[in-house]
C-alpha cells in the first residue's frame, strides 16, 4: 500500500480537502437518489414484523419491542419514522396527573392518541417513509468507507471506494428494506474508519466500543467487532492497561443496553428469542436451507466475488481481483493493520458459513472492507504503471462506477414503471430477438397470456407441455412452487429452493432484488432459466429437526 501522495497518482493530480468532500456528495447523492426512486418496490417479508412491533409498543405504552430475534435499533428507527405524527399529536386535553383520563370526560385520554398513531403506521406512506429512514441511515456506510480510505490513501482512492458502495446493486436494494443488515454495515464502516485512525491518536478504544455497541444493538453478530478491540488493546496499548480495555468494554455494554433495553427489562423473553434465532440458523429456513460448512462457504464466496461488486460477472470479478491486490499490497505495507482489517470479514464469513441457513444479506457488513481493499488495489495498480499510463487506471475505475450506476438506475426505473410495463410483452420481445434456436417451456398461465397476444399461438420453438424437452423455461415463480417428487402444490413461492446462482437467463418486470439469491420473492415477475434448473428450484432442502 502506498501513501496518500502516491495514491493521488491515480488521477495524475491532487485535490484539496474541500474539493474531495464536494466530490463525495456525488456518490452519496446517487446512492440516496437511486434508492429513493425504487423505494416503492412492493412487499418484504420482515417489514410487517417491524411495523407490528411499533404498533404493539404504542398500544401497550411500553416503548419496548417485546421481540428480540433482532436487537432493537431497527425498532427505534421505525418508531422515529413516526415523529411527524408524534409531534403533531394533540395532548391538550390530558390531565398531567392522570394521563389515562381526559380532563373533560371520563373516557381514556391517551387512547384516541394511541389509536391515531397506530392507524398512521398502517398507512402505505408510513411504510415508504420508514424505508426512507433506513435508506438514509444506511448511507452512513459510504461516509465510513470514505473516511477509512482517506486516512491512508489519496482522495481518488477514497472516492472510488465510496463509489463502489454507492453504485452496488446489492447494497442499493438491501438498503431500501426495513431490515437491520445495511444499518449494521453502516456501523461496521464507521467502526472501520475509527479502527484505521486509531494509531494517530484521534480515536481510542472507547470510540471503538461505542460503535461496536451500536452495531450489536442493530444485530447480535455485531459482537464480532470486539475481536479487533481485543487485538488492538493487546498490541497497541502501553503495558496493556486493563483500564483501557475495561472502558472500551463498558462503553460497548452500555451502548448495547441503551439501544436494546429489553435485555435487562425483559430478560426471559430476550434470551428466549435469541436462543430461537440461533436455533433457527442452525437448523433450517425453507428454501434458504443449505449445508453448513464448505457448501455454505462456497456459496458465500460466490456471492462476494461474482455479485457484490457488480451485477455483471466480468466487472464483479475485476473488482474482486482489485480487492485481492489491495489485500496483498496492504499486507506488504503493514502486516498488523492488514491482519486487523481482515479479522472481521474472515470471522464473519466463517461464522455464517457454519450455519445451515443462507441469506446473502447477512454478508453485507463485509462490503465496507471489500470496497476499502478494492480502492487500495486500484491505487496499487495505478502506481505500478508509468506516470503517463496512470489515467488508464482512473478510466477503468470510472467505467466500473458508470456501468454499475447505470444498472442501479435501470433497476429503479423498472420499479417505477411496474404499473405501466407488461412483463409478458417484454418476454415476447425477448423470445423473438434473443431466444435463438433454443426451445422454451412456457408455464400454462404465461402461455395463455401469450396466446392472447399472438392470436392463439405461441412463438416458434415454444410449448407449454412440462414433460416435453426444452432448453429453457419461462414462468412466474409462484406458478412452479411444486414439490418435484410428489407434485403436491405448495401455497406460495416461499418454498422454492433459493440461493441458486447462475440459473437466471432473463427477467421481466421490476428488478427490485437479485432473484437468483431470493427466488422466494413474492413480487410479480417472469423469469427465464435453463430448463435443467427447474427441478432444482422445486426441490427445497429437507428441513432438519
Amino acid at each position: 500500500m502506498t501513501d496518500a501522495a502516491n495514491s493521488d497518482a491515480t488521477s495524475g493530480g491532487t485535490l484539496s480537502a474541500r474539493a474531495t468532500w464536494l466530490l463525495f456528495l456525488i456518490p452519496l447523492g446517487w446512492f440516496l437518489w437511486s434508492g429513493a426512486r425504487g423505494i416503492d418496490f412492493g412487499n418484504h417479508w420482515d417489514e410487517e414484523i417491524q411495523l407490528s412491533l411499533v404498533q404493539e409498543s404504542i398500544d401497550d405504552e411500553t416503548f419496548l419491542p417485546g421481540w428480540y430475534n433482532y436487537s432493537s435499533i431497527s425498532y427505534w428507527l421505525a418508531l422515529a419514522a413516526l415523529t411527524p405524527e408524534l409531534v403533531t399529536s394533540d395532548l391538550s386535553g390530558l390531565d398531567p396527573l392522570n394521563p389515562r383520563e381526559s380532563v373533560a370526560a371520563p373516557t381514556p385520554g391517551l387512547r384516541p392518541v394511541q389509536d391515531r398513531l397506530i392507524e398512521a403506521t398502517k398507512d402505505p406512506d408510513f411504510l415508504l417513509r420508514t424505508r426512507g429512514v433506513f435508506l438514509c441511515v444506511s448511507s452512513l456506510m459510504l461516509l465510513g468507507v470514505f473516511l477509512a480510505s482517506r486516512a491512508k490513501g489519496g482522495p481518488w482512492e477514497a472516492l472510488f471506494a465510496a463509489g463502489l458502495l454507492a453504485t452496488s446493486f446489492e447494497l442499493s436494494y438491501h438498503a431500501r428494506w426495513i431490515a437491520p443488515d445495511c444499518i449494521l454495515a453502516a456501523f461496521v464502516a464507521l467502526f472501520l474508519a475509527t479502527l484505521i485512525r486509531l494509531p494517530s491518536g484521534r480515536c481510542n478504544l472507547v470510540c471503538l466500543g461505542l460503535i461496536a455497541g451500536l452495531a450489536t444493538g442493530t444485530k447480535y453478530t455485531g459482537g464480532l467487532l470486539l475481536l479487533p478491540i481485543f487485538i488492538t488493546w493487546w498490541r497497541q496499548v502501553p503495558e496493556r492497561q486493563p483500564r483501557q480495555l475495561a472502558r472500551a468494554l463498558g462503553a460497548f455494554a452500555c451502548t448495547f443496553l441503551i439501544t436494546t433495553p429489553g435485555a435487562l427489562l425483559q430478560p426471559v423473553r430476550f434470551w428466549r428469542d435469541v436462543a430461537h434465532e440461533s436455533s433457527h440458523y442452525s437448523l433450517h429456513h425453507h428454501g434458504f436451507t443449505v449445508e453448513g460448512g464448505l457448501d455454505h462457504l462456497g456459496l458465500n464466496l460466490q456471492w462476494l466475488s461474482m455479485d457484490l461488486g457488480s451485477p455483471y460477472t466480468v466487472l464483479a470479478l475485476f473488482i474482486s481481483f482489485l480487492t485481492l491486490i489491495g489485500v496483498v499490497s496492504s499486507w506488504r505495507h503493514d502486516r498488523f493493520e492488514a491482519a486487523l482489517l481482515l479479522v472481521i470479514p474472515l470471522a464473519w464469513l466463517l461464522f455464517f458459513s457454519s450455519r445451515n441457513v443462507l441469506f446473502v444479506r447477512n454478508l453485507l457488513p463485509i462490503a465496507p472492507f471489500f470496497a476499502l481493499f478494492a480502492g487500495r488495489g486500484l491505487s496499487f495498480f495505478a502506481n505500478s504503471l508509468p506516470e503517463r499510463a496512470r489515467p488508464v487506471a482512473a478510466a477503468l475505475g470510472a467505467c466500473v462506477l458508470v456501468v454499475n450506476g447505470a444498472f442501479a438506475w435501470s433497476a429503479s426505473e423498472s420499479i417505477r414503471s411496474r404499473g405501466t410495463s407488461d412483463p409478458v410483452v417484454e418476454l415476447l420481445t425477448w423470445l423473438e430477438t434473443e431466444r435463438g434456436d433454443r426451445t422454451v417451456y412456457i408455464s400454462e398461465p404465461v402461455a395463455r397470456e401469450l396466446y392472447a397476444l399472438q392470436g392463439g399461438s405461441l412463438p416458434e420453438g415454444c410449448h407449454s407441455t412440462l414433460d416435453s424437452p426444452a432448453d429453457l423455461a419461462a414462468f412466474r415463480p409462484g406458478e412452479i412452487a411444486l414439490d418435484a417428487e410428489t407434485r403436491k402444490e405448495r401455497s406460495k413461492a416461499g418454498n422454492l429452493l433459493s440461493n441458486v446462482p447462475g440459473c437466471l437467463e432473463a427477467s421481466f418486470g421490476p428488478r427490485e432484488v437479485n432473484w437468483e439469491w431470493y427466488t422466494t420473492w413474492q413480487e410479480p415477475r417472469i423469469v427465464v432459466i435453463e430448463r435443467a434448473f427447474l427441478e432444482t428450484l422445486q426441490r427445497s432442502k429437507p428441513e432438519k429437526d
